[in-house]
């Protein structure tokens, strides 16, 4: 997730992205926003918890409740 996070952020300089996968785990990257902010919010939400550094952050969250924040 790492990886893929900092190949998109290299690319577009000025994006934020989040990324999680099958398990739980939650990564968030970028300058424009507090990564950090919004991935504790988002793993919160789901079950979880989460946080770091303005311009990256990791969480892990409960899949099922991830799925379901999505689907709204």
């Amino acid at each position: 997730l790492i990886a893929a996070a900092e190949q998109i952020v290299s690319q577009w300089p000025r994006c934020s992205v989040i990324l999680a996968n099958h398990t739980g785990d939650v990564v968030g990257m970028g300058k424009t926003q507090d990564m950090a902010a919004a991935v504790r919010e988002l793993c919160r939400q789901a079950g979880g918890s989460g946080g770091g550094r303005a311009d990256f952050a990791q969480g892990k969250a409960d899949v099922a409740m991830l799925k379901g924040l999505l689907e709204r």
